[in-house]
C-alpha cells in the first residue's frame, strides 16, 4: 500500500527544522510514498489556529517556503540526503533559506568536499553538486565509461546546470574556465 501525507506549512508556528525531520521520519519509518507542502492560509479554514499570517493573502515569502520544502524533500527522497546533511541547510532559527536553495547551503557549508573531479567522482558524490541532478550525475557516470570529460560544454549537454555547478567541480582544463 502506498500512502502520502500532507503538511500545512505555517498552521502551527513550526520551523523548518521540525518539518524535515518528520518528513525524513515518514519516509524512513513509514515507508511514506510522497510528503507534500501547502502553505497555511489564515481565513480559508478554522480561524481560531494561530498560524503565522494576519491577513487571508498569503505573501510571497509562505509560497517560497513552501518550495523551499519542496527542494528538500527531493534531497531526502530523490537524492538520498540524510536528515543530518539537511540541518547545514538550516538557518540558527532553524528555517530554510528563502534566498538560496537548500542543496547550494549544504555545498557551501562543506567546502572540504569541494571541487569534485566530475572523471572520479561517484554517483552518489556527483549527486551533492548543485546544478547536477540524477539524470545528469547517471550521465556523466555513463559518458566517463568512454571518454574523459574536459569541458563545461560536455557537461552541458548532459543537463548540468554549469552556472552552479562551475565552482563545485574540477577536471582537467578547468582552470580555462
Amino acid at each position: 500500500v502506498k500512502q502520502t501525507t500532507q503538511f500545512i506549512v505555517g498552521a502551527a508556528g513550526e520551523n523548518d527544522s521540525v518539518i524535515v525531520k518528520y518528513t525524513a521520519a515518514l519516509y524512513d519509518r513509514l515507508k511514506m510514498q510522497r510528503v507534500y507542502f501547502s502553505a497555511y492560509q489564515k481565513g480559508l479554514g478554522d480561524n481560531s489556529l494561530p498560524g503565522e499570517m494576519s491577513t487571508i493573502q498569503p505573501t510571497t515569502d509562505h509560497f517560497v517556503r513552501e518550495h523551499r520544502l519542496y527542494q528538500a524533500d527531493w534531497l531526502l527522497r530523490i537524492y538520498g540526503f540524510s536528515s543530518h546533511e539537511l540541518d547545514l541547510a538550516l538557518s540558527d532559527k532553524g528555517d530554510l533559506s528563502l534566498v538560496k536553495d537548500p542543496k547550494m547551503m549544504i555545498a557551501r557549508r562543506q567546502p572540504w568536499l569541494f571541487p569534485v573531479d566530475v572523471n572520479r567522482a561517484g554517483y552518489e558524490e556527483l549527486l551533492r553538486v548543485p546544478g547536477i541532478g540524477p539524470i545528469s550525475a547517471g550521465r556523466i557516470v555513463e559518458a566517463r565509461t568512454e571518454h574523459s570529460i574536459f569541458s563545461l560544454q560536455q557537461l552541458r549537454k548532459m543537463g548540468v546546470v554549469t552556472k552552479r555547478a562551475g565552482s563545485f567541480i574540477w577536471f582537467r582544463g578547468a582552470s580555462a574556465y
